[in-house]
């Protein structure tokens, strides 16, 4: 392993915790940014493609979850394999499990492929993988309220 390959993991390390803080704020307009300008988001009922349908979605999401009054939301992030593709390309497979007001809430897998565009790693496709979930979940109130997008086939292991 190249000190570039170190460099470019923990570049992508940094962008997929970056993500998690400003969505878990509620910071969109920050979360946004870790998308490719094309890049795609998708979950069980749902795929997004661009910055501007993504962050439509989410903030729809969360407002059905949370109506009114922001509630706890925090993403802990455990294992996180990333194999590299090429320089500027790699995928990654991150494990989490979400805590809310109600205790664990949902856990599961993020499926990742990122490209580093102008020295930024970004996502090019996230596709959240929900494993589990309390029969009380937020998080699936609020997934199921998303604006429908188009399907698309998993990204590929």
């Amino acid at each position: 392993m190249t000190i570039d390959e170190l460099l470019a993991r923990e570049a992508i390390r940094k962008t997929i915790a970056r993500y998690t803080e400003a969505g878990d704020a509620g910071r969109y307009e920050d979360l946004i940014h870790c998308y490719a300008e094309d890049g795609a988001f998708e979950i069980a009922n749902g795929h997004w493609t661009g910055r501007v349908a993504i962050e439509q979605a989410l903030r729809t999401m969360r407002r059905a979850r949370d109506g009114d009054a922001p509630l706890l939301q925090r993403h802990h992030l455990g294992t996180c394999y990333i194999e590299m593709v090429g320089h500027q390309e790699a995928r990654a497979i991150t494990y989490f499990t979400v805590i809310s007001q109600g205790g664990l809430d949902h856990a599961g897998r993020y499926l990742d492929r990122l490209v580093n565009r102008d020295g930024n790693w970004q996502f090019a496709h996230r596709k959240v993988v929900v494993e589990w979930h309390s029969p009380n979940s937020g998080f699936i109130r609020g997934a199921d309220s998303a604006p429908k997008g188009s399907r698309s086939e998993p990204i590929p292991p």
